[in-house]
């Protein structure tokens, strides 16, 4: 049941994105406009730098191709879709995502591809 509802919520976050891109509005002003007021003043961290650091830390720790991970924040919230290697790597995708400050939850889109 969890993991529907978050294919769910998953799916609804990416229509709602995705209907700002169609209506011309870049990720920048999406972010400007979800953040709470205390965003505004620079005590949190931006969706922006949020999605940056999960990306780079990903570089850093995960052994699976980075191109093979999307990663989304949206109010605080990450959302991970893609495909990785192996059980393990999706379990990996999400903790390390989850560590990043400033992330309220992680929304686990990944599946894994196996030989």
């Amino acid at each position: 049941m969890t993991s529907k509802l978050n294919h769910v919520l998953l799916g609804m976050a990416l229509l709602v994105l995705s209907g700002y891109s169609a209506a011309g509005t870049s990720n920048e002003q999406i972010n400007d406009e979800l953040r709470g007021p205390g965003d505004r003043d620079g005590s949190h961290s931006t969706d922006r730098e949020i999605g940056a650091e999960v990306t780079r830390r990903f570089n850093e720790k995960l052994t699976l191709g980075i191109g093979n991970i999307q990663v989304r924040s949206f109010d605080h919230n990450v959302y991970l879709s893609g495909a990785v290697g192996s059980p393990r790597e999706v379990e990996e995708a999400e903790a390390i995502a989850r560590a990043v400050p400033g992330v309220r939850k992680v929304y686990n889109g990944l599946g894994w591809f196996g030989a």
